[in-house]
């Protein structure tokens, strides 16, 4: 089915929550650093949070990754252009995140995901029965696992993290792990 619903229902809460806090966005008292943690922790956060659960199509991705963007964009205030000598350049939307210290929606979603895998991992006594279900086949089933779209997920999540070079993937918990570092 279509997550449609949800992701409206995100990116409305999101929407409210930046609204709210306007004042902050555009305080040019505030450094850099305080609208980070209020625009992690308001507007991103909304925008995510339990999105790990969902199956997403790219197109669904690409939706909240705008959004996104845009408020990041905006929090930059004019930061997120580059001047040449043939005029003003945009940053991508990669530098934006990389800029504002966040990844895009699908690398966090996939990074959220493959830690809660690794949560499980570590206790196969209490989650052996729901990787069975997972990944298993039941008689009344008319799906095959591999067919499964959580399955597929998983799968496009591990060969997507095996792709990536070791610097992007250290940066990726660079990034998680101390936001802070971005900004130096």
């Amino acid at each position: 089915g279509s997550n449609t619903p949800e992701i409206n229902a995100r990116i409305d809460g999101a929407w409210k929550k930046w609204c709210i806090f306007n004042h902050i966005w555009h305080s040019k008292e505030q450094p850099i650093r305080v609208k980070r943690l209020f625009f992690v922790a308001l507007v991103y956060n909304t925008a995510v949070s339990a999105m790990e659960a969902f199956v997403l199509t790219n197109p669904e991705y690409d939706r909240i990754t705008c959004f996104i963007a845009k408020r990041a964009r905006a929090l930059l205030a004019g930061k997120s252009c580059r001047i040449k000598e043939e005029g003003v350049e945009k940053m991508t939307n990669c530098e934006v995140f990389r800029k504002v210290g966040i990844l895009p929606t699908h690398l966090e979603l996939r990074l959220r995901r493959l830690k809660w895998i690794q949560s499980l991992a570590r206790t196969p006594s209490v989650s052996g029965c729901m990787f069975a279900a997972w990944l298993g086949q039941f008689d009344w089933d008319h799906i095959a696992p591999e067919e499964n779209p959580w399955t597929k997920q998983l799968i496009e999540d591990v060969e997507d993290i095996s792709q990536t070079s070791h610097y992007n993937a250290r940066e990726m918990v660079k990034i998680r792990a101390c936001p802070a570092c971005v900004f130096k």
